[in-house]
């Protein structure tokens, strides 16, 4: 006869009895439809690189490149048209203001972290 410590001991209560064990990774980040935010340092890099490469296009002399220069900036347009909030990933003005923000705030979180460890260090 076995006691009901042991009978409670069999029991997996992290599972439901029938149900298939979970596939490795079958409810990560990327399957469920979430993107990785960009950092924004590789977002200025973009907007850079997508900035010149309009410039080069816009002062090519072939009429194809300065027609492939409109499609693209009547693109742009109709996704700001769109709804979409294109501004904070293309403005190049915009990337480098946050990066000197993001910059600033470390610095400054930097600075309290130490102010508390010499606290601690003062205190013991």
């Amino acid at each position: 006869a076995t006691t009901a410590a042991d009978d409670l001991a069999t029991i997996d209560f992290q599972s439901l009895a029938g149900l298939k064990p979970k596939l490795k990774g079958a409810l990560d980040y990327k399957s469920l439809g979430g993107k990785k935010k960009q950092s924004l340092e590789k977002l200025l890099a973009d907007a850079e690189r997508k900035q010149e490469r309009l410039r080069e296009l816009k002062e090519s002399g072939k009429e194809e490149d300065k027609e492939k220069a409109k499609n693209i900036e009547w693109g742009e347009a109709l996704k700001v048209a769109g709804g979409a909030n294109t501004r904070k990933t293309n403005d190049v003005k915009l990337l480098k203001k946050a990066m000197k923000r993001k910059a600033k705030k470390k610095a400054s979180s930097a600075k309290a972290w130490n102010t508390r460890l010499e606290q601690a260090k003062d205190a013991a």
